[in-house]
């Protein structure tokens, strides 16, 4: 389930006790897409979610740079890319690529965000 850091404290609440798995953390407010930099209050936010529930909190909307995933792998359970890798499929696929080569580019790429 998604918690965003507008969903009031209450709701969080009853998220927790509907969810049997991990949360996924929105980030920031608005829409995803890559950003130079994390919300100042990142890590206070994943961990009163991690202490409320005891469940696994990763985050996503925003991470697009190995510092990001480097960073919010200190203090969540994971990062969560999507965009950034969204908008390469796009570049490569936009030369011509084969489907091969734009797996291998994508692949590149993750593993480049986890070195």
């Amino acid at each position: 389930m998604l918690i965003a850091p507008t969903t009031p404290g209450d709701r969080r609440k009853r998220i927790a006790e509907a969810t049997s798995g991990i949360f996924y953390y929105v980030s920031v407010q608005g829409v995803t897409g890559q950003r130079t930099t994390l919300p100042v209050d990142l890590q206070t936010q994943v961990r009163q979610i991690k202490t409320a529930t005891g469940r696994p909190v990763l985050v996503g909307f925003g991470i697009s740079q190995p510092a990001h995933v480097r960073e919010v792998c200190s203090y969540a359970d994971g990062a969560i890319v999507g965009s950034a890798i969204v908008r390469r499929m796009a570049e490569a696929h936009s030369t011509g690529v084969s489907r091969q080569d734009l797996i291998r580019t994508t692949v590149d790429q993750v593993r480049s965000l986890t070195s």
